[in-house]
């Protein structure tokens, strides 16, 4: 049985006190970050089938030299727990837990890796760059993945 974090919506009061939405409210914020990992995770499987699809080409050299091989990155496994008949309830968001040292490899107000990665992480980090450039083109310049950060030396 995998562990999972429960993770609520709320907001802060003027005296920073955690507040909790009407129910009504808190399902629409609660689906809205839901689907943004569901998009994530698509966005990452079409950067998966770039690789594999083009590994042989020139164009793709620098990622071949890189020091480490490049790891399945993937989002965490999420779902709603939605109350069936309570209408005042909370709805939460729940996320597989991850267990490892957390690492933030591109911050979401940048397009460049965090500046105290070496090595290994560093490098993982650049090919999370070029998967953002990625996203960014096959989708018509429309959208990408940012903020990204997961387990240290692993998976995202």
């Amino acid at each position: 049985m995998k562990k999972v974090a429960a993770k609520r919506c709320f907001y802060r009061s003027q005296n920073n006190r955690r507040l909790r939405f009407p129910q009504a409210d808190e399902l629409p914020k609660m689906l809205m970050e839901t689907n943004c990992l569901y998009w994530a995770a698509s966005l990452q499987k079409l950067v998966d089938d770039f690789r594999r699809d083009h590994a042989k080409e020139k164009s793709m050299v620098a990622i071949q030299k890189l020091p480490c091989a490049i790891p399945d990155f993937r989002f965490v496994a999420c779902g709603l727990a939605i109350p069936r008949d309570d209408e005042e309830a909370p709805v939460y968001l729940l996320e597989e837990l991850i267990h490892a040292p957390f690492i933030k490899y591109i911050s979401n107000n940048s397009v460049r890796p965090s500046g105290k990665l070496t090595g290994i992480d560093h490098a993982k980090a650049l090919y999370l760059c070029a998967s953002q450039h990625i996203q960014y083109l096959y989708t018509e310049r429309t959208m990408f993945v940012s903020d990204l950060q997961g387990k240290a030396s692993f998976e995202l």
